[in-house]
């Protein structure tokens, strides 16, 4: 059939592109993540000229025998602080509201036990549970909720903890059901995550500026 061949080739075309932009990006230095988040962009529009019957799903470039975003994505190499940058962020408020709130959001994952960026953006109010007359912080990692069996996290909330919330109430208003001032606009899909992934670079640059301001 001469449509299907033609649709076939049109398919191919695309998917070639995308192989070569995908190679571009990689001889330009970029990681496996950071291409992954552009060609993820480059993916939501396609499917919102789709969705719009601007373009047709038989030409989609991406999923089921196209190529597969996913597998670009590479463990991150785990960076640590100083113990000494540790005990200067915990111990030293600051006067810029901007930079204190930097700092609160990442002493709540460090009493949370490191819990992740995207996991803090997630929670809400649905994730405080109490039992035995005790407070608990309890949630399913982003990254794994859909694996079957899967059992959620349990964090008690520490004084430490409570404290930090109540800041964050008293200081911020928050959006929502959400516990922290992470997510501050109804976004989902992939605004949401481009959302959260941008919040995540202000938070690196912000704490950045406070253990400037705090070894002075």
């Amino acid at each position: 059939d001469l449509r299907m061949s033609r649709g076939l080739g049109d398919v191919y075309k695309r998917q070639k592109y995308i192989n070569r932009f995908n190679l571009e990006m990689e001889k330009d230095g970029c990681c496996g993540n950071t291409r992954k988040y552009y060609l993820k962009t480059l993916r939501a529009v396609m499917n919102r000229a789709i969705k719009e019957h601007e373009a047709s799903s038989k030409t989609y470039p991406f999923g089921k025998n196209g190529f597969e975003i996913g597998c670009l994505e590479e463990e991150t190499e785990k960076r640590y602080l100083q113990p000494k940058d540790l005990e200067l962020l915990k111990n030293s408020p600051q006067t810029n509201f901007v930079l204190e709130r930097a700092r609160m959001l990442f002493l709540f994952s460090y009493y949370c036990y490191g819990m992740s960026f995207v996991d803090m953006a997630k929670l809400t109010t649905e994730n405080i549970v109490v039992s035995e007359g005790i407070e608990h912080i309890v949630y399913k990692r982003e990254k794994t909720k859909n694996v079957k069996n899967m059992k959620p996290l349990i964090i008690p909330v520490t004084p430490a903890l409570k404290d930090i919330l109540e800041w964050f109430k008293q200081n911020i208003s928050l959006v929502g059901k959400y516990l922290l001032p992470i997510i501050t606009k109804d976004y989902d899909g992939e605004q949401l995550y481009d959302h959260i992934r941008t919040r995540y670079q202000r938070l690196n640059n912000n704490l950045k500026n406070c253990l400037l301001y705090t070894s002075d």
